[in-house]
């Protein structure tokens, strides 16, 4: 039993130097400077944000070229309906915006108004040339 015990008092002793010897080494990793980190992290970010917006422009110029020019002869009016008591509405093609409902008071797009839409005919003001024009339906054979 004695010989348990000091064998028990050896490998203890031993333990403890151990630790201390470990504890007394330095460390290989290298000391973190927090503000130099933080500043390198904000840095990051802000590459991050620029190229975000490089690729949403890219993406921008793309779905341009697929939505087609924004000018008023490339805006078709394929359909008009009456969408119950707000009145009339119609299906709109083109003027860079794609295939859309619009009502009487929303944009077509940045500068073409709606003003009015009737059983017949869209009212469309063009504020770019300050005037006023009238968008009829699109009609199989009648252009």
């Amino acid at each position: 039993m004695r010989l348990l015990i000091v064998i028990f008092l050896i490998f203890s002793v031993r333990s403890l130097a151990a630790d201390e010897v470990l504890a007394n080494h330095l460390s290989p990793l290298p000391k973190i400077n927090a503000s130099g980190y933080e500043a390198q992290l904000k840095k990051f970010q802000e590459l991050q944000r620029e190229n975000f917006e490089l690729k949403l422009k890219a993406q921008n110029e793309e779905l341009k070229k697929k939505l087609g020019d924004n000018s008023i002869e490339n805006v078709t009016v394929l359909s008009i309906y009456s969408s119950g008591k707000s009145g009339y509405a119609a299906k709109v093609y083109g003027g860079g915006a794609g295939l859309r409902v619009v009502k009487t008071g929303e944009d077509i797009n940045d500068s073409m108004h709606v003003t009015e839409i009737n059983q017949r005919k869209v009212t469309v003001f063009l504020s770019k040339e300050n005037k006023t024009l009238t968008l009829e339906p699109y009609t199989i054979g009648g252009g």
